[in-house]
């Protein structure tokens, strides 16, 4: 997974461009609330920072907490996903004392600047650069970050923990002597959501 920006001056002219790859937790969204992020780290303090993103979700969120005073910490957790990046992002807005505006861009409308960077994430994506690793302890308002293994956990913390107990459970369900022999004839997608009691899905079959 690939994140990038590019910078404009004010006669639309490209004076910097920056390509990383990052790792965990793919999507889309997370590549571009990083690539704001990488365009924060590098703006002077004090400053106007104006960002144009075919985002809407990543405008929507940073703009919905940045502009609440009372969002907590324990609320970063109850994200549904990237709440670290998102926190990082509102953290250096505040630290560094920017002002935002943000552009919203059309994706895939033929703008320049847009189609430029997508070039060069894709470029980047096929090259051996290791991935840009974010060292946390810059960002102190989060004293403890959850881990599975390695790996910051950065989704909504109490569903990573139902999700991965489900898991756990399904594969241990599945390999019982009993059951291991059904594993292919059974819809066993179904049937883990009726032992999760999800009244939605409430049928197995036989095919």
């Amino acid at each position: 997974m690939t994140a990038g920006f590019i910078r404009i001056s004010d006669t639309n002219i490209i004076t910097h461009s920056f390509t990383t790859t990052i790792e965990n937790w793919p999507s889309s969204f997370r590549a571009e609330l990083f690539a704001i992020f990488l365009s924060l780290i590098i703006s002077p303090y004090g400053c106007r920072v104006d960002i144009n993103t075919d985002s809407q979700n990543s405008i929507n969120i940073i703009q919905r907490i940045h502009n609440n005073p009372t969002f907590s910490i324990r609320d970063y957790f109850c994200l549904p996903n990237n709440n670290i990046i998102i926190n990082n992002i509102v953290s250096i807005i505040k630290t560094k004392n920017l002002t935002l505006r943000f552009n919203k861009v059309k994706a895939h409308n033929n703008n320049y600047f847009n189609k430029r960077i997508d070039q060069e994430c894709k470029i980047t994506h096929y090259d051996s650069t290791p991935a840009l690793v974010i060292k946390q302890q810059y960002f102190d308002n989060i004293q403890f970050i959850p881990q599975w293994g390695s790996i910051p956990i950065e989704r909504k913390l109490r569903k990573f923990i139902t999700d991965s107990s489900n898991i756990k459970n399904y594969f241990f369900f599945l390999h019982l002597p009993q059951n291991y022999k059904y594993k292919d004839v059974v819809d066993w997608n179904i049937t883990l959501w009726i032992l999760c009691n999800n009244d939605e899905k409430t049928e197995t079959n036989f095919e």
